[in-house]
């Protein structure tokens, strides 16, 4: 199990630097957002399987299969801000990007 968890973290690294990393370049920061993702959603499975161990859950095949669900939402939502972000014009991004975004991680959220 824990080869597959890691090279599906791999794997997920490699596939959200590829794509948003396409044509950017050192000012768009493109690549520092694939970071982020990967990272969130790394520290977001610790907490939630530290969160569950302290509660007394045991470790199972459901509780296996939440890491790639956590991996999947979790890349999916950085996707939705990146292509929030490129709808915007240049001064309106740092006054309106985190609302937008937001608003459309809530129904990304909710519609799975």
């Amino acid at each position: 199990d824990t080869l597959l968890i890691v090279s599906g973290y791999v794997l997920m690294c490699i596939y959200t630097s590829l794509f948003l990393g396409q044509n950017s370049g050192i000012t768009n920061g493109r690549g520092a957002i694939s970071a982020a993702a990967v990272l969130s959603v790394g520290l977001a499975t610790l907490t939630a399987f530290g969160i569950c161990a302290g509660l007394g859950v045991l470790y199972n095949e459901t509780v296996n299969i939440a890491i790639f669900v956590l991996m999947g939402v979790g890349v999916d939502d950085a996707f939705v801000i990146v292509r929030a972000l490129e709808d915007l014009e240049q001064e309106e991004k740092q006054t309106v990007s985190s609302l937008t975004s937001g608003a459309a991680l809530g129904e990304a959220t909710q519609t799975r």
